[in-house]
């Protein structure tokens, strides 16, 4: 889990490797001629097959819900008040910071 409040950063370690040898080689032969081929089945080398890196990922404080201040409000409306009258007005604090929100 990547969450900014537990911990601002993470480091994962990623291991990568083929899932099917990429080097193949097979001979046809049309009987003109005979092929010279080294009586060997297989071909290995291990060490060029897979990597393992490093890597830390920075997690940013993004999308959070608004923080209404206070955070419950009562509003008495009158009976028989106008339609489209203003009832009240709230304020929220955005705490993502440097990620600009439009609140509606």
């Amino acid at each position: 889990q990547t969450d900014y409040e537990e911990q601002t950063h993470h480091n994962v370690s990623i291991s990568v490797q083929n899932e099917i040898p990429y080097f193949s080689c097979k001979t046809v032969t049309d009987a003109m001629w005979e092929l010279d081929k080294i009586p060997q089945t297989a071909y290995t080398d291990t060490s060029v097959l897979y990597n393992t890196i490093e890597v830390t990922i920075y997690v940013e404080d993004v999308n959070d819900p608004p923080v209404f201040i206070p955070p419950v409000k009562h509003v008495v409306v009158m009976e028989n008040i106008a339609v489209g009258t203003s009832l009240t007005t709230f304020t929220a604090k955005d705490t993502d910071g440097t990620h600009v929100n439009t609140f509606k």
